[in-house]
């Protein structure tokens, strides 16, 4: 999760915050496995490590099921996002080094176009998976407008317009800007092998 997107999570809520300062990215892990002693053993050692070692800032661990659960829904509700119309949400996908420079030049793009516009961003680091959930602050505000700036910037960083939720009816103009001709002509085999009559989802991706 980005500063935004908990904070905002907060301000929602009423909730305090879980640490103690401020920090640009927050990162949830959970372990699991068939001993649990030992799994909180090897979680609690590797965050003490990456402390002492300065790679993380603070660290908090869920000692009940109630606190787990309180710590992904900081992550996991999403009302507070959706609730002032108009909102867009985004599911694309960037390399994960990539990240942090993807998400200035989006952030950067919308308040360009709308001064007033927040970006809020969470997604899963290990993959790549990014989701935006994005309040230009005008109530006359297209979405076709929010798409330039989130899928526009993907192109110099050779991402992706979907990372989870599929490409669909809503995303098919934008495949060609972020995949080759060649990929397009091999995922249009694919669904030729896999679908002759064409009756999965017709017109779904392709036309």
């Amino acid at each position: 999760m980005w500063q935004s997107y908990l904070e905002e999570q907060l301000r929602f809520t009423g909730r305090r915050s879980p640490f103690e300062g401020r920090h640009a990215f927050y990162v949830i892990i959970e372990t699991e496995g068939a001993d649990s002693q030992l799994n909180e053993a090897v979680l609690t050692e590797t965050l003490e490590t990456a402390l002492g070692d300065d790679i993380i800032a603070d660290a908090v661990i869920a000692k009940s099921e109630q606190e787990r659960r309180s710590l992904w829904d900081l992550r996991e509700n999403l009302e507070p996002f959706l609730i002032d119309k108009p909102s867009f949400g985004y599911d694309v996908g960037v390399p994960i080094g990539d990240m942090p420079d993807y998400v200035k030049l989006v952030e950067s793009n919308l308040k360009c176009r709308w001064p007033d516009s927040i970006c809020y961003t969470m997604g899963h680091i290990a993959d790549g998976n990014l989701h935006f959930f994005i309040k230009p602050g005008r109530k006359d505000a297209r979405r076709e407008d929010c798409d330039e700036d989130v899928y526009g910037a993907l192109e110099s960083f050779g991402g992706t317009i979907s990372a989870e939720h599929g490409i669909g009816y809503e995303k098919r103009a934008w495949l060609l800007r972020t995949r080759s001709a060649e990929e397009v002509a091999m995922m249009r085999s694919l669904k030729n092998a896999l679908d002759p009559k064409g009756i999965l989802n017709p017109g779904c991706v392709f036309e």
